[in-house]
């Protein structure tokens, strides 16, 4: 439901939604956990048309960064490498405890 609202709400021109690739590819691998009815080919599909429908959503050329971050959850660097490189102000998740204020504070971004 989040994700709907959030959606509609980028759709409606309220914010600027952005994303990396990384992001996508991480949502594809988890929804059959929960849905294994839906096809890989549809969620595939479904990224490439959220891609096209939000204008100047998908970050770019921030891999490099990526290695030289620290939060408690390496897999979440991207993230915030991400989020740093497309000058974000706000990295929206549920799961607060692996981005500490310390770290993306200094980049002017809170999670």
């Amino acid at each position: 439901m989040p994700g709907h609202l959030l959606m509609r709400l980028a759709l409606a021109g309220l914010f600027q939604p952005q994303w990396s690739a990384h992001v996508h590819e991480e949502w594809i691998r988890a929804v059959p956990r929960d849905n294994p009815h839906i096809p890989a080919a549809r969620l595939q599909a479904l990224g490439e048309a959220i891609d096209r429908r939000i204008d100047d959503a998908v970050v770019t050329g921030y891999e490099p960064l990526i290695e030289t971050l620290t939060l408690p959850d390496a897999d979440d660097r991207h993230l915030l490498a991400a989020a740093i490189t497309s000058s974000a102000t706000i990295i929206v998740t549920r799961n607060l405890r692996d981005f500490p204020a310390a770290v993306p504070g200094p980049h002017g971004i809170a999670a």
